[in-house]
């Protein structure tokens, strides 16, 4: 199983410790220097893109072909299967996006992985908020995954999110 992380705002990533030693985790960002100071071992960012690893700081990196794939590939299709396997792509199960709107580049990247996990709420729980956090480690650690049932209402939140995010943005802009 394994975890995505993009987070500028890196409050409750320690939460997630719990989960370290049964879940991979991918992260970019300000996170990757959170999850190494709490002693997380991250999944090498190359080895999922196939490029070279960047820097903590590197949000551009996060919109790559291969995280798009392991997000929004579905899990009953034979056809998604065989090109994940093709490509050595390992399925993301949680998302994990949290930032702060300071750069344009920042959210469009940041709201394209979320509406792309969102639409995939059947495999995939995406996280917009820490206030999340702890329900999501409960049930993963009690259940294993979390529920379809808490992936729907993840999915419905994340969009909203996105939703406002817009249109605070189209305020800004015009």
């Amino acid at each position: 199983m394994r975890i995505f992380v993009l987070a500028r705002d890196t409050t409750g990533l320690e939460k997630f410790k719990a989960l370290k030693e049964t879940w991979e985790i991918l992260a970019v960002g300000p996170a990757v220097r959170e999850f190494s100071c709490l002693g997380i071992q991250v999944v090498p960012f190359g080895q999922i893109t196939e490029n070279s690893e960047p820097t903590y700081s590197d949000i551009l990196g996060a919109l790559n072909l291969n995280i798009l794939r392991a997000v929004v590939a579905d899990r009953t299709n034979s056809k998604h299967l065989a090109e994940m396997q093709e490509h050595k792509i390992v399925p993301i199960d949680v998302v994990i996006i949290n930032f702060q709107q300071e750069t344009l580049d920042t959210t469009f990247i940041a709201t394209t992985l979320i509406r792309a996990a969102a639409g995939n709420f059947r495999s995939v729980a995406i996280l917009v908020s820490p206030d999340d956090y702890d329900n999501v480690i409960r049930e993963i650690t009690c259940d294993g995954n979390t529920s379809l049932e808490t992936r729907e209402r993840l999915a419905t939140k994340a969009l909203r999110f996105v939703a406002t995010h817009d249109n605070e943005l189209a305020g800004r802009i015009g």
